[in-house]
């Protein structure tokens, strides 16, 4: 299993220009300008380009960090299509006790690991 570093750049992209600093400043040196907008310099954008991107590496760090747990866990799981058969029965029941949550929360974990075998 690797990283897809295109998706995390990508992704960290997407979200640095998603914030509203990354294309409007305001001038909050004292003078006459005090209050107004700024262009944004390039440092100021890089060093927000930098921050999503450590945040986006810190999601797939913990994605892959689930992915292994859940393939040791279950390194022979059921069909998937078994799986989500089961799951939505216990899922459509109108009344669930602990045990059933116990077993639906297994179930869940024990797809999960089969969905990421089948990729």
């Amino acid at each position: 299993m690797t990283y897809d570093r295109a998706t995390i750049f990508r992704t960290a992209w997407k979200a640095a220009k998603a914030r509203p600093e990354y294309h409007r400043a305001q001038d909050w040196t004292p003078g006459p300008n005090y209050g107004r907008p700024r262009p944004v310099t390039s440092a100021e954008r890089r060093a927000i380009f930098v921050e999503c991107l450590r945040q986006q590496w810190v999601c797939a760090k913990s994605a892959m960090k689930h992915r292994r747990a859940a393939l040791a866990a279950f390194p022979e799981p059921r069909p998937v299509a078994e799986l989500e058969r089961l799951v939505f029965a216990l899922d459509c029941a109108d009344f669930h006790r602990m045990r059933e949550m116990a077993t639906l929360a297994s179930l869940r974990l024990e797809l999960d690991a089969a969905r990421l075998l089948a990729a």
